[in-house]
């Protein structure tokens, strides 16, 4: 499964570098787009504020305000000034805590153009997560939405020795400085960047950097240690977004993009799609706008802002699409008579040519009568698309977590196809994806254009045809910010990113996933057991459980701890007692979870799900799970147990529940 770009990786003295001042060796390859000339992000978003489509909409606000390609080229430089005015050195770092909004944006563009580098914090760390960054950046600036975000900063701004300034962009702060450091609301920020001489050394900044130089830190979910900053060098921003939209030719024949920005900027699949992205297709010639959400869009605004902005491309994260699916299926479930009647045989006729679209489907590549497919898709997917705001969607990306097959399968039975592109922060993002015309229900598609992929596999560690999964390409992160022994475990002599995943791919070339090196669990007998694989299984057939995590490392045997889907506190962001969804039709008289763990139908429910695995799915006697615990808390971010990308933090959750896991044993 191997892309080649015909590329000397021999020729290069490094494969990696630390340091944020030093510009690495761009691996350009010899033919095709890995042989596109580097350019800077500085010099692409020049085209789009400078050239033929300078007049167009680059944003829309929250609040509907529009604003043009030239003006958001204008209010970056103003910011770079700015930046440079209070003292911000080339090369050094901008700290950026808050929700999406257009200063987030300029913030980040802002120190770009002002030679230096962008680092974004995400909204739920702590005050100690928070101080981590900003420290280890070494930022000088720290740009924050409101005074909620600020106050994080209180008890820790004495510590600081690098900040010069904070700057507020969304209210006016309540306190002039921080343990002496003074701090501005957007205007007077603004303002300080007024006067030739910035704009002059602005200019010349521009000019010194080169494609090979850091232009952003992106910072790692830490699931296993404190976060690492990986180091986006600016042609690892500017080549991936073309690597990106050569991969579906039709991204390249649209009039114009719509794309909606609310997932965590501090994320390397948000900064690309919503910054990165829109820049290389208005270089290119064509128009795109990029929407803001308002900052409840996960707590159930995200549907009014699609329905406005009408991207035609859209990505999100498996939880989202969860939730999607969950609402379709509580309305389908009100559907009475001959409308439930019809909606479910269009959903079966939709499901049917999803199912035999697939690569190596049993039914074919030719599905059945196209007569009735199209008119299954206008009776079903003609009014969920538009309900959604996806009506002229031509990818629904899914990234940065696993997503279940069981979703997977429902979404394209109601006409939107989800496709799940795979990649890490390392990688700036993707390495391989699914395309709607080359897909697999549970695997992650096929290597992008100019990128590699190897399989590297261990005797010992892996079974026969798996290996690691590992990366080549001009989209592999510079290194590790001042971190050479884990950029050199990640990274190997000869180019190749070591993602940690392990993985197979098929006869038709697709990539799946199997497992992850640091999540295998060891028997007391010494097998390597993959959990994902398990976890998915279960869930896929068990729709009243939200997750399963299986335990067992060291141990004589495995077990799980499972949750159940739960209504979730939107303000608050934790699960409550109240179940909701397929969960409440498990044992008609349990409505919360303290009644599941005590009713003996839920025990059935789950202990006949997990015979199941065991029968079906369990590679040995080994992987077999013997006993589980229903958790009272769902996993949230707010308790713990995920990332802000919700990927699950086994080792916080195995820590939490430590007398749990333990009665099992």
């Amino acid at each position: 499964m191997t892309d080649l770009t015909s590329c000397d990786y021999s020729a290069r003295d490094s494969h990696s570098i630390i340091e944020a001042d030093v510009p690495i060796e761009i691996a350009v390859g010899k033919a095709g787009i890995a042989a596109e000339k580097p350019v800077t992000v500085s010099d692409v978003f020049k085209k789009c504020g400078t050239g033929p489509l300078k007049d167009t909409v680059a944003l829309v606000t929250a609040d509907g305000r529009s604003i043009t390609w030239a003006s958001y080229y204008a209010s970056c430089q103003n910011a770079a000034k700015a930046m440079i005015a209070l003292g911000l050195k080339a090369f050094s770092t901008v700290a950026i805590i808050g929700f999406n909004a257009e200063e987030w944006f300029y913030a980040n563009n802002g120190a770009i153009l002002a030679g230096a580098k962008a680092s974004g914090i995400y909204t739920t760390n702590d005050t100690d997560a928070c101080q981590y960054v900003v420290e280890h950046s070494s930022a000088q600036l720290v740009v924050v939405e409101n005074q909620m975000q600020l106050n994080k900063f209180k008890s820790v701004a004495k510590d600081f020795k690098n900040v010069k300034a904070f700057i507020v962009y969304s209210e006016t702060a309540a306190e002039t400085e921080l343990s002496g450091i003074p701090v501005y609301d957007w205007a007077s920020f603004i303002a300080k960047g007024e006067g030739d001489e910035y704009a002059f050394e602005m200019e010349n900044r521009i000019k010194a950097i080169k494609p090979g130089h850091a232009q952003g830190l992106i910072y790692t979910s830490g699931t296993t240690g404190k976060p690492k900053a990986v180091m986006m060098s600016h042609d690892n921003a500017t080549w991936t977004t073309k690597m990106v939209a050569s991969h579906i030719p039709a991204f390249w024949k649209a009039k114009e993009h719509h794309l909606v920005s609310y997932l965590p900027l501090s994320h390397v699949a948000a900064t690309m799609v919503d910054i990165h992205l829109p820049m290389m297709f208005v270089a290119g010639g064509i128009p795109t706008t990029v929407h803001f959400a308002d900052a409840n869009a996960l707590k159930g605004t995200l549907k009014a802002t699609l329905q406005k902005a009408r991207p035609t491309i859209f990505l999100s994260v498996p939880r989202v699409w969860e939730k999607f699916a969950d609402a379709i299926r509580a309305l389908g479930k009100s559907a009475v008579g001959l409308k439930k009647k019809i909606s479910a045989w269009a959903k079966g006729q939709l499901l049917m040519k999803h199912t035999a679209g697939q690569v190596g489907s049993d039914s074919g590549r030719s599905f059945g009568n196209k007569m009735f497919a199209g008119l299954a898709d206008k009776l079903v997917g003609g009014k969920v698309r538009p309900a959604l705001g996806l009506d002229r969607c031509m990818a629904f990306y899914s990234a940065a977590a696993p997503i279940s097959a069981d979703t997977l399968f429902y979404l394209g039975s109601i006409g939107v196809p989800v496709i799940e592109l795979y990649g890490m922060s390392e990688s700036s993002g993707p390495q391989t994806s699914c395309i709607s015309t080359n897909y697999a229900i549970g695997s992650v598609g096929t290597t992008m254009p100019g990128a590699e992929t190897m399989l590297d596999h261990q005797e010992g560690r892996d079974k026969e045809g798996e290996g690691e999964i590992c990366f080549r390409g001009r989209h592999i992160m510079m290194g590790y910010l001042n971190n050479k022994e884990k950029t050199d475990e990640t990274i190997d002599p000869e180019g190749w990113l070591h993602s940690g995943d392990v993985g197979s791919v098929d006869k038709f070339g697709m990539l799946r996933i199997t497992g992850r090196i640091k999540e295998l669990l060891i028997t007391a007998g010494g097998e390597n057991i993959a959990p994902v694989l398990a976890e998915d299984f279960i869930k896929g057939i068990l729709p009243g459980l939200s997750n399963v995590m299986m335990v067992g490392d060291r141990k004589k045997y495995l077990c799980c701890l499972v949750t159940l889907k739960q209504i979730e506190n939107l303000e608050t962001g934790n699960c409550e007692e109240a179940l909701v969804g397929d969960a409440l039709a498990i044992d008609e008289a349990v409505t919360t979870v303290e009644q599941a763990i005590n009713s003996e139908k839920w025990t059935k429910y789950i202990t006949d799900g997990i015979t199941r695995y065991n029968n079906e799915s369990a590679i040995s006697s080994a992987a077999k799970i013997q006993k589980f615990r229903i958790v009272s808390n769902g996993f949230t971010v707010n308790n713990g147990a995920l990332t802000p990308t919700m990927k699950l933090k086994r080792g916080a959750v195995v820590g939490q529940y430590n007398d749990l896991v333990e009665s099992m044993y």
